[in-house]
């Protein structure tokens, strides 16, 4: 196999791996310029269940919905707080220190919310942006070699890089528009 395949598979591959983050990404970028567009549907459900009474730490309970522990107000005899998982639930608790009943309040959050969460969120998300990062490296790497090893081909490279261009000045425009 020469040196042009390979970089050539490894150019697709790359912008493969690539596609589906930038995609969610450049949405989410999207949905925060003009949040006004799109709407936010939520669905919420309100229940009731008994847990164990007496416990006083927050983290201890927000165990049962595995997911990012967020606005604990400890007040006398009552527990509250909030639990947002990854894709897209809110879980609002109230809880009772003496008796253990609890009200959990679910929330699910749209699609575009999910995204905009994931925009700005760390752990395994910023790792993926690293990578995405990276790969985007290595394929205008592997691209510039391509563009000027295959003659026949450079039509189409030059198309898609104006295309590029024209989207980007639109984008940059609509964005300074309002």
């Amino acid at each position: 196999m020469s040196m042009y395949q390979k970089l050539r598979g490894l150019h697709l591959a790359t912008a493969l791996f690539s596609l589906v983050f930038l995609l969610a990404y450049g949405i989410s970028a999207v949905e925060f310029a003009h949040r006004k567009w799109f709407a936010h549907p939520e669905e919420s459900t309100v229940g009731t269940r008994r847990l164990a009474p007496g416990i006083t730490d927050a983290r201890v309970l927000a165990r049962e919905w595995r997911g990012e522990l967020e606005a604990i107000e400890n007040s006398t005899g009552a527990l509250k707080f909030r639990v947002t998982t990854p894709l897209g639930r809110a879980y609002e608790v109230n809880y009772s220190i003496v008796t253990g009943e609890t009200t959990v309040k679910a929330t699910t959050i749209s699609f575009l919310t999910t995204l905009a969460w994931m925009h700005h969120s760390r752990g395994v998300w910023a790792f993926a942006a690293a990578l995405v990062s990276l790969a985007l490296l290595i394929l205008g790497a592997t691209g510039i070699y391509l563009w000027f090893h295959n003659h026949k081909e450079r039509w189409i490279g030059g198309a898609l890089v104006a295309a590029e261009v024209v989207v980007t000045v639109g984008l940059i425009i609509s964005m300074r528009g309002g």
